[in-house]
Order: C-alpha cells, then structure tokens, then sequence
C-alpha cells in the first residue's frame, strides 16, 4: 500500500452537553438585580417570583421573610451525559433595595448506557466552584461560599 495516498478519517460526535451550555456564559455567577427608580424592593421581589415562577414549575424553597427562593433542580439528559440547573435568589446584604442571582448548572458523566447518574457525580460548569456548593437538601443553609449565609 502506498503510503501517499493512504486517507485516515476520523469522524467525532458532536457533544450535545457542550452544545447546550456553551452559551451559559451567567451560569454559576452571582448577578445582581435592583429596582428601577420609582421602584422599591418589595415591588421587584414580586416580580422576581413571577418570573421564576412561570420558568420553573417546581420551587424548593420560597421564603419570603427573608426574602430567598431556589427553584429544584431541572435535569437534562444526554447520550453520554446529563446536566442539571437551578436557580437561586437572595437579598443582597451589600443593597439592601436589590438581590443576587445564581443560575447554578452542574453535569455529570453517565456511566453506562443505563441513563442513570448518581446526584454526587454531578459537577459544576465552571471550574474553581465546589461540587456541592448550594446542595440545599443535603443542608438547611444556602450555598457554600454565600455571603449572605448568615441573613
């Protein structure tokens, strides 16, 4: 065989996961949320829970004394992998009229053609975040790292 005209294709799957959250530039990032002039935080709190709420048809935890949600976690599978996003919201100590944000998005590796993923093989999107930062089943108290953790 000559070796001049000798082709070798390699053909690679595309990665539905990578597909799906590369644009997620916000996910594991605290942002910030104030009112509009006029506005008070009472008024943005509403509408932050009518938002979530027509997003995602199942919330944790609503606590509107202290003025903090997270939604469950909503999961996504895939060929090879599964991924799962929530979102948090708290009041933000530094504002005391505004709130922080977190869309939290975790993947986790399938071990099998089974489907199936263990909760603690679940990783974050972006690297330097604990992997069970924000597991409030495990925990009573908000995500790991939170500066509002005391409230």
């Amino acid at each position: 065989m000559n070796q001049e005209n000798s082709i070798l294709q390699i053909r690679l799957e595309e990665d539905e996961h990578y597909r799906s959250t590369v644009a997620l530039d916000v996910a594991n990032k605290w942002l910030k949320v104030s009112p509009q002039a006029g506005n008070n935080s009472v008024v943005l709190w509403q509408k932050i829970v009518s938002v979530v709420t027509d997003n995602f048809s199942d919330l944790e935890s609503l606590n509107t004394g202290s003025l903090y949600l997270w939604t469950a976690w909503r999961v996504r599978n895939f060929s090879h992998s599964a991924a799962r996003t929530r979102l948090v919201v708290k009041r933000d100590v530094s504002d005391r009229t505004g709130f922080k944000v977190i869309l939290e998005r975790e993947f986790a590796e399938k071990r099998s053609s089974s489907n199936e993923v263990n909760t603690l093989d679940y990783k974050p999107t972006h690297p330097g975040l604990s992997s069970r930062q924000g597991d409030h089943r495990l925990s009573a108290r908000p995500p790991v790292g939170d500066p509002g953790r005391g409230r």
